[in-house]
């Protein structure tokens, strides 16, 4: 089969147009957002949330999430947050980069972790299975509905226990699970036994500092990227609270895009009691094979060479032949 110039020109396009296409979207994926604030308790009621969650889908707009419902949801019931978390969780494509953002309270048990209903009516500890919203439920299913995505929860819901005097507990504040599954990154407020702060200003302090942290330091690792944040919050609330976090990340994973170099911003080593930081391999990058990319081209530019007729890569110019026919085989024709 002949195959001309033009033909040659049009294939080798389209091969560059799907090379460009393939290099864009490598390891590249949909980031998908949920944000869910609760303030108006009937019990105790919280200043900030709603600024926190308005605040937080500005940022994360702005880093090209889309977020579920279009807007935060704003004061739930229990069936409200089970329903939104549920729906949010089913409409993730597999392997997305999926966020979960809350505020409001939360409390604790031996056994997990519970974001707290506006109308809890809790009293006893026994309620809280069956009146607020297990975290470990939630992780499970944003596991389940995107399995081989990043699924990314951060809570600013360590505040002072919003139950009644007669709910018995000496616990303060959220706890660590302790046994994630994998890719899972959980960003707690405070500390096992600490309160965190609803903040004097627009924002609740942790929210405050982690917004600050996403908007200078949006292309480092998660995990440095929440060290500084916690860092900053230790500061300022002199020692009283220091976020924490469970990390099951496998890969760097940034809220924008991870670069090679990891700018560590004003993050030092403080008191011995704060938890190291846990890096990720840097050989797993979130960023594109350019290895992979550079075999591609290669590829490309010699599928073309062979498609080049020999005539056409020779230097020697070309003969021609021209056959006369007689005029007196004409005539006889």
């Amino acid at each position: 089969m002949n195959i001309t110039t033009s033909q040659k020109v049009s294939f080798f396009l389209c091969l560059c147009f799907l090379l460009v296409s393939f290099s864009n979207g490598l390891h590249a994926s949909e980031r998908h957002a949920l944000i869910i604030s609760n303030s108006a308790y009937a019990s105790k009621s919280l200043l900030n949330p709603r600024n926190d969650a308005i605040d937080m889908e500005i940022q994360l707009r702005t880093m090209g999430y889309k977020i579920y419902g279009g807007a935060p949801a704003f004061d739930l019931d229990r069936v409200g947050i089970e329903r939104t978390i549920r729906a949010f969780a089913h409409s993730l494509p597999d392997g997305a980069q999926a966020l979960f953002y809350y505020a409001g309270h939360g409390v604790s048990t031996d056994e997990d972790n519970y974001l707290v209903p506006i109308n809890h009516n809790l009293q006893f500890v026994e309620q809280l299975p069956d009146r607020a919203v297990g975290l470990r439920s939630l992780v499970e299913l944003m596991k389940n509905s995107n399995a081989n995505g990043m699924n990314v929860l951060l809570l600013d819901a360590c505040r002072d226990s919003p139950l009644e005097s007669s709910y018995r507990s000496n616990r303060q504040g959220l706890q660590r699970l302790s046994d994630i599954p994998r890719g899972v990154f959980i960003g707690y407020a405070a500390d096992t036994g600490q309160v965190a702060e609803d903040g004097v200003g627009r924002n609740g302090t942790y929210t405050a500092e982690l917004l600050q942290v996403m908007q200078e330091m949006p292309d480092v690792i998660i995990e440095i990227a929440h060290k500084e944040v916690a860092n900053r919050v230790f500061k300022k609330t002199d020692g009283m609270q220091f976020p924490v976090s469970e990390n099951k990340v496998y890969g760097d994973w940034c809220f924008g895009v991870c670069t090679d170099s990891l700018n560590l911003g004003s993050t030092a080593n403080i008191e011995s009691s704060a938890e190291p930081a846990q890096i990720a391999p840097a050989a797993k990058s979130g960023k594109p094979s350019w290895k992979a990319v550079g075999g591609i081209a290669l590829g490309v530019l010699a599928v073309g060479f062979l498609l080049q007729d020999k005539d056409d890569m020779s230097t020697e110019p070309r003969s021609f032949q021209l056959t006369v026919t007689p005029p007196t085989q004409l005539e006889k024709e």
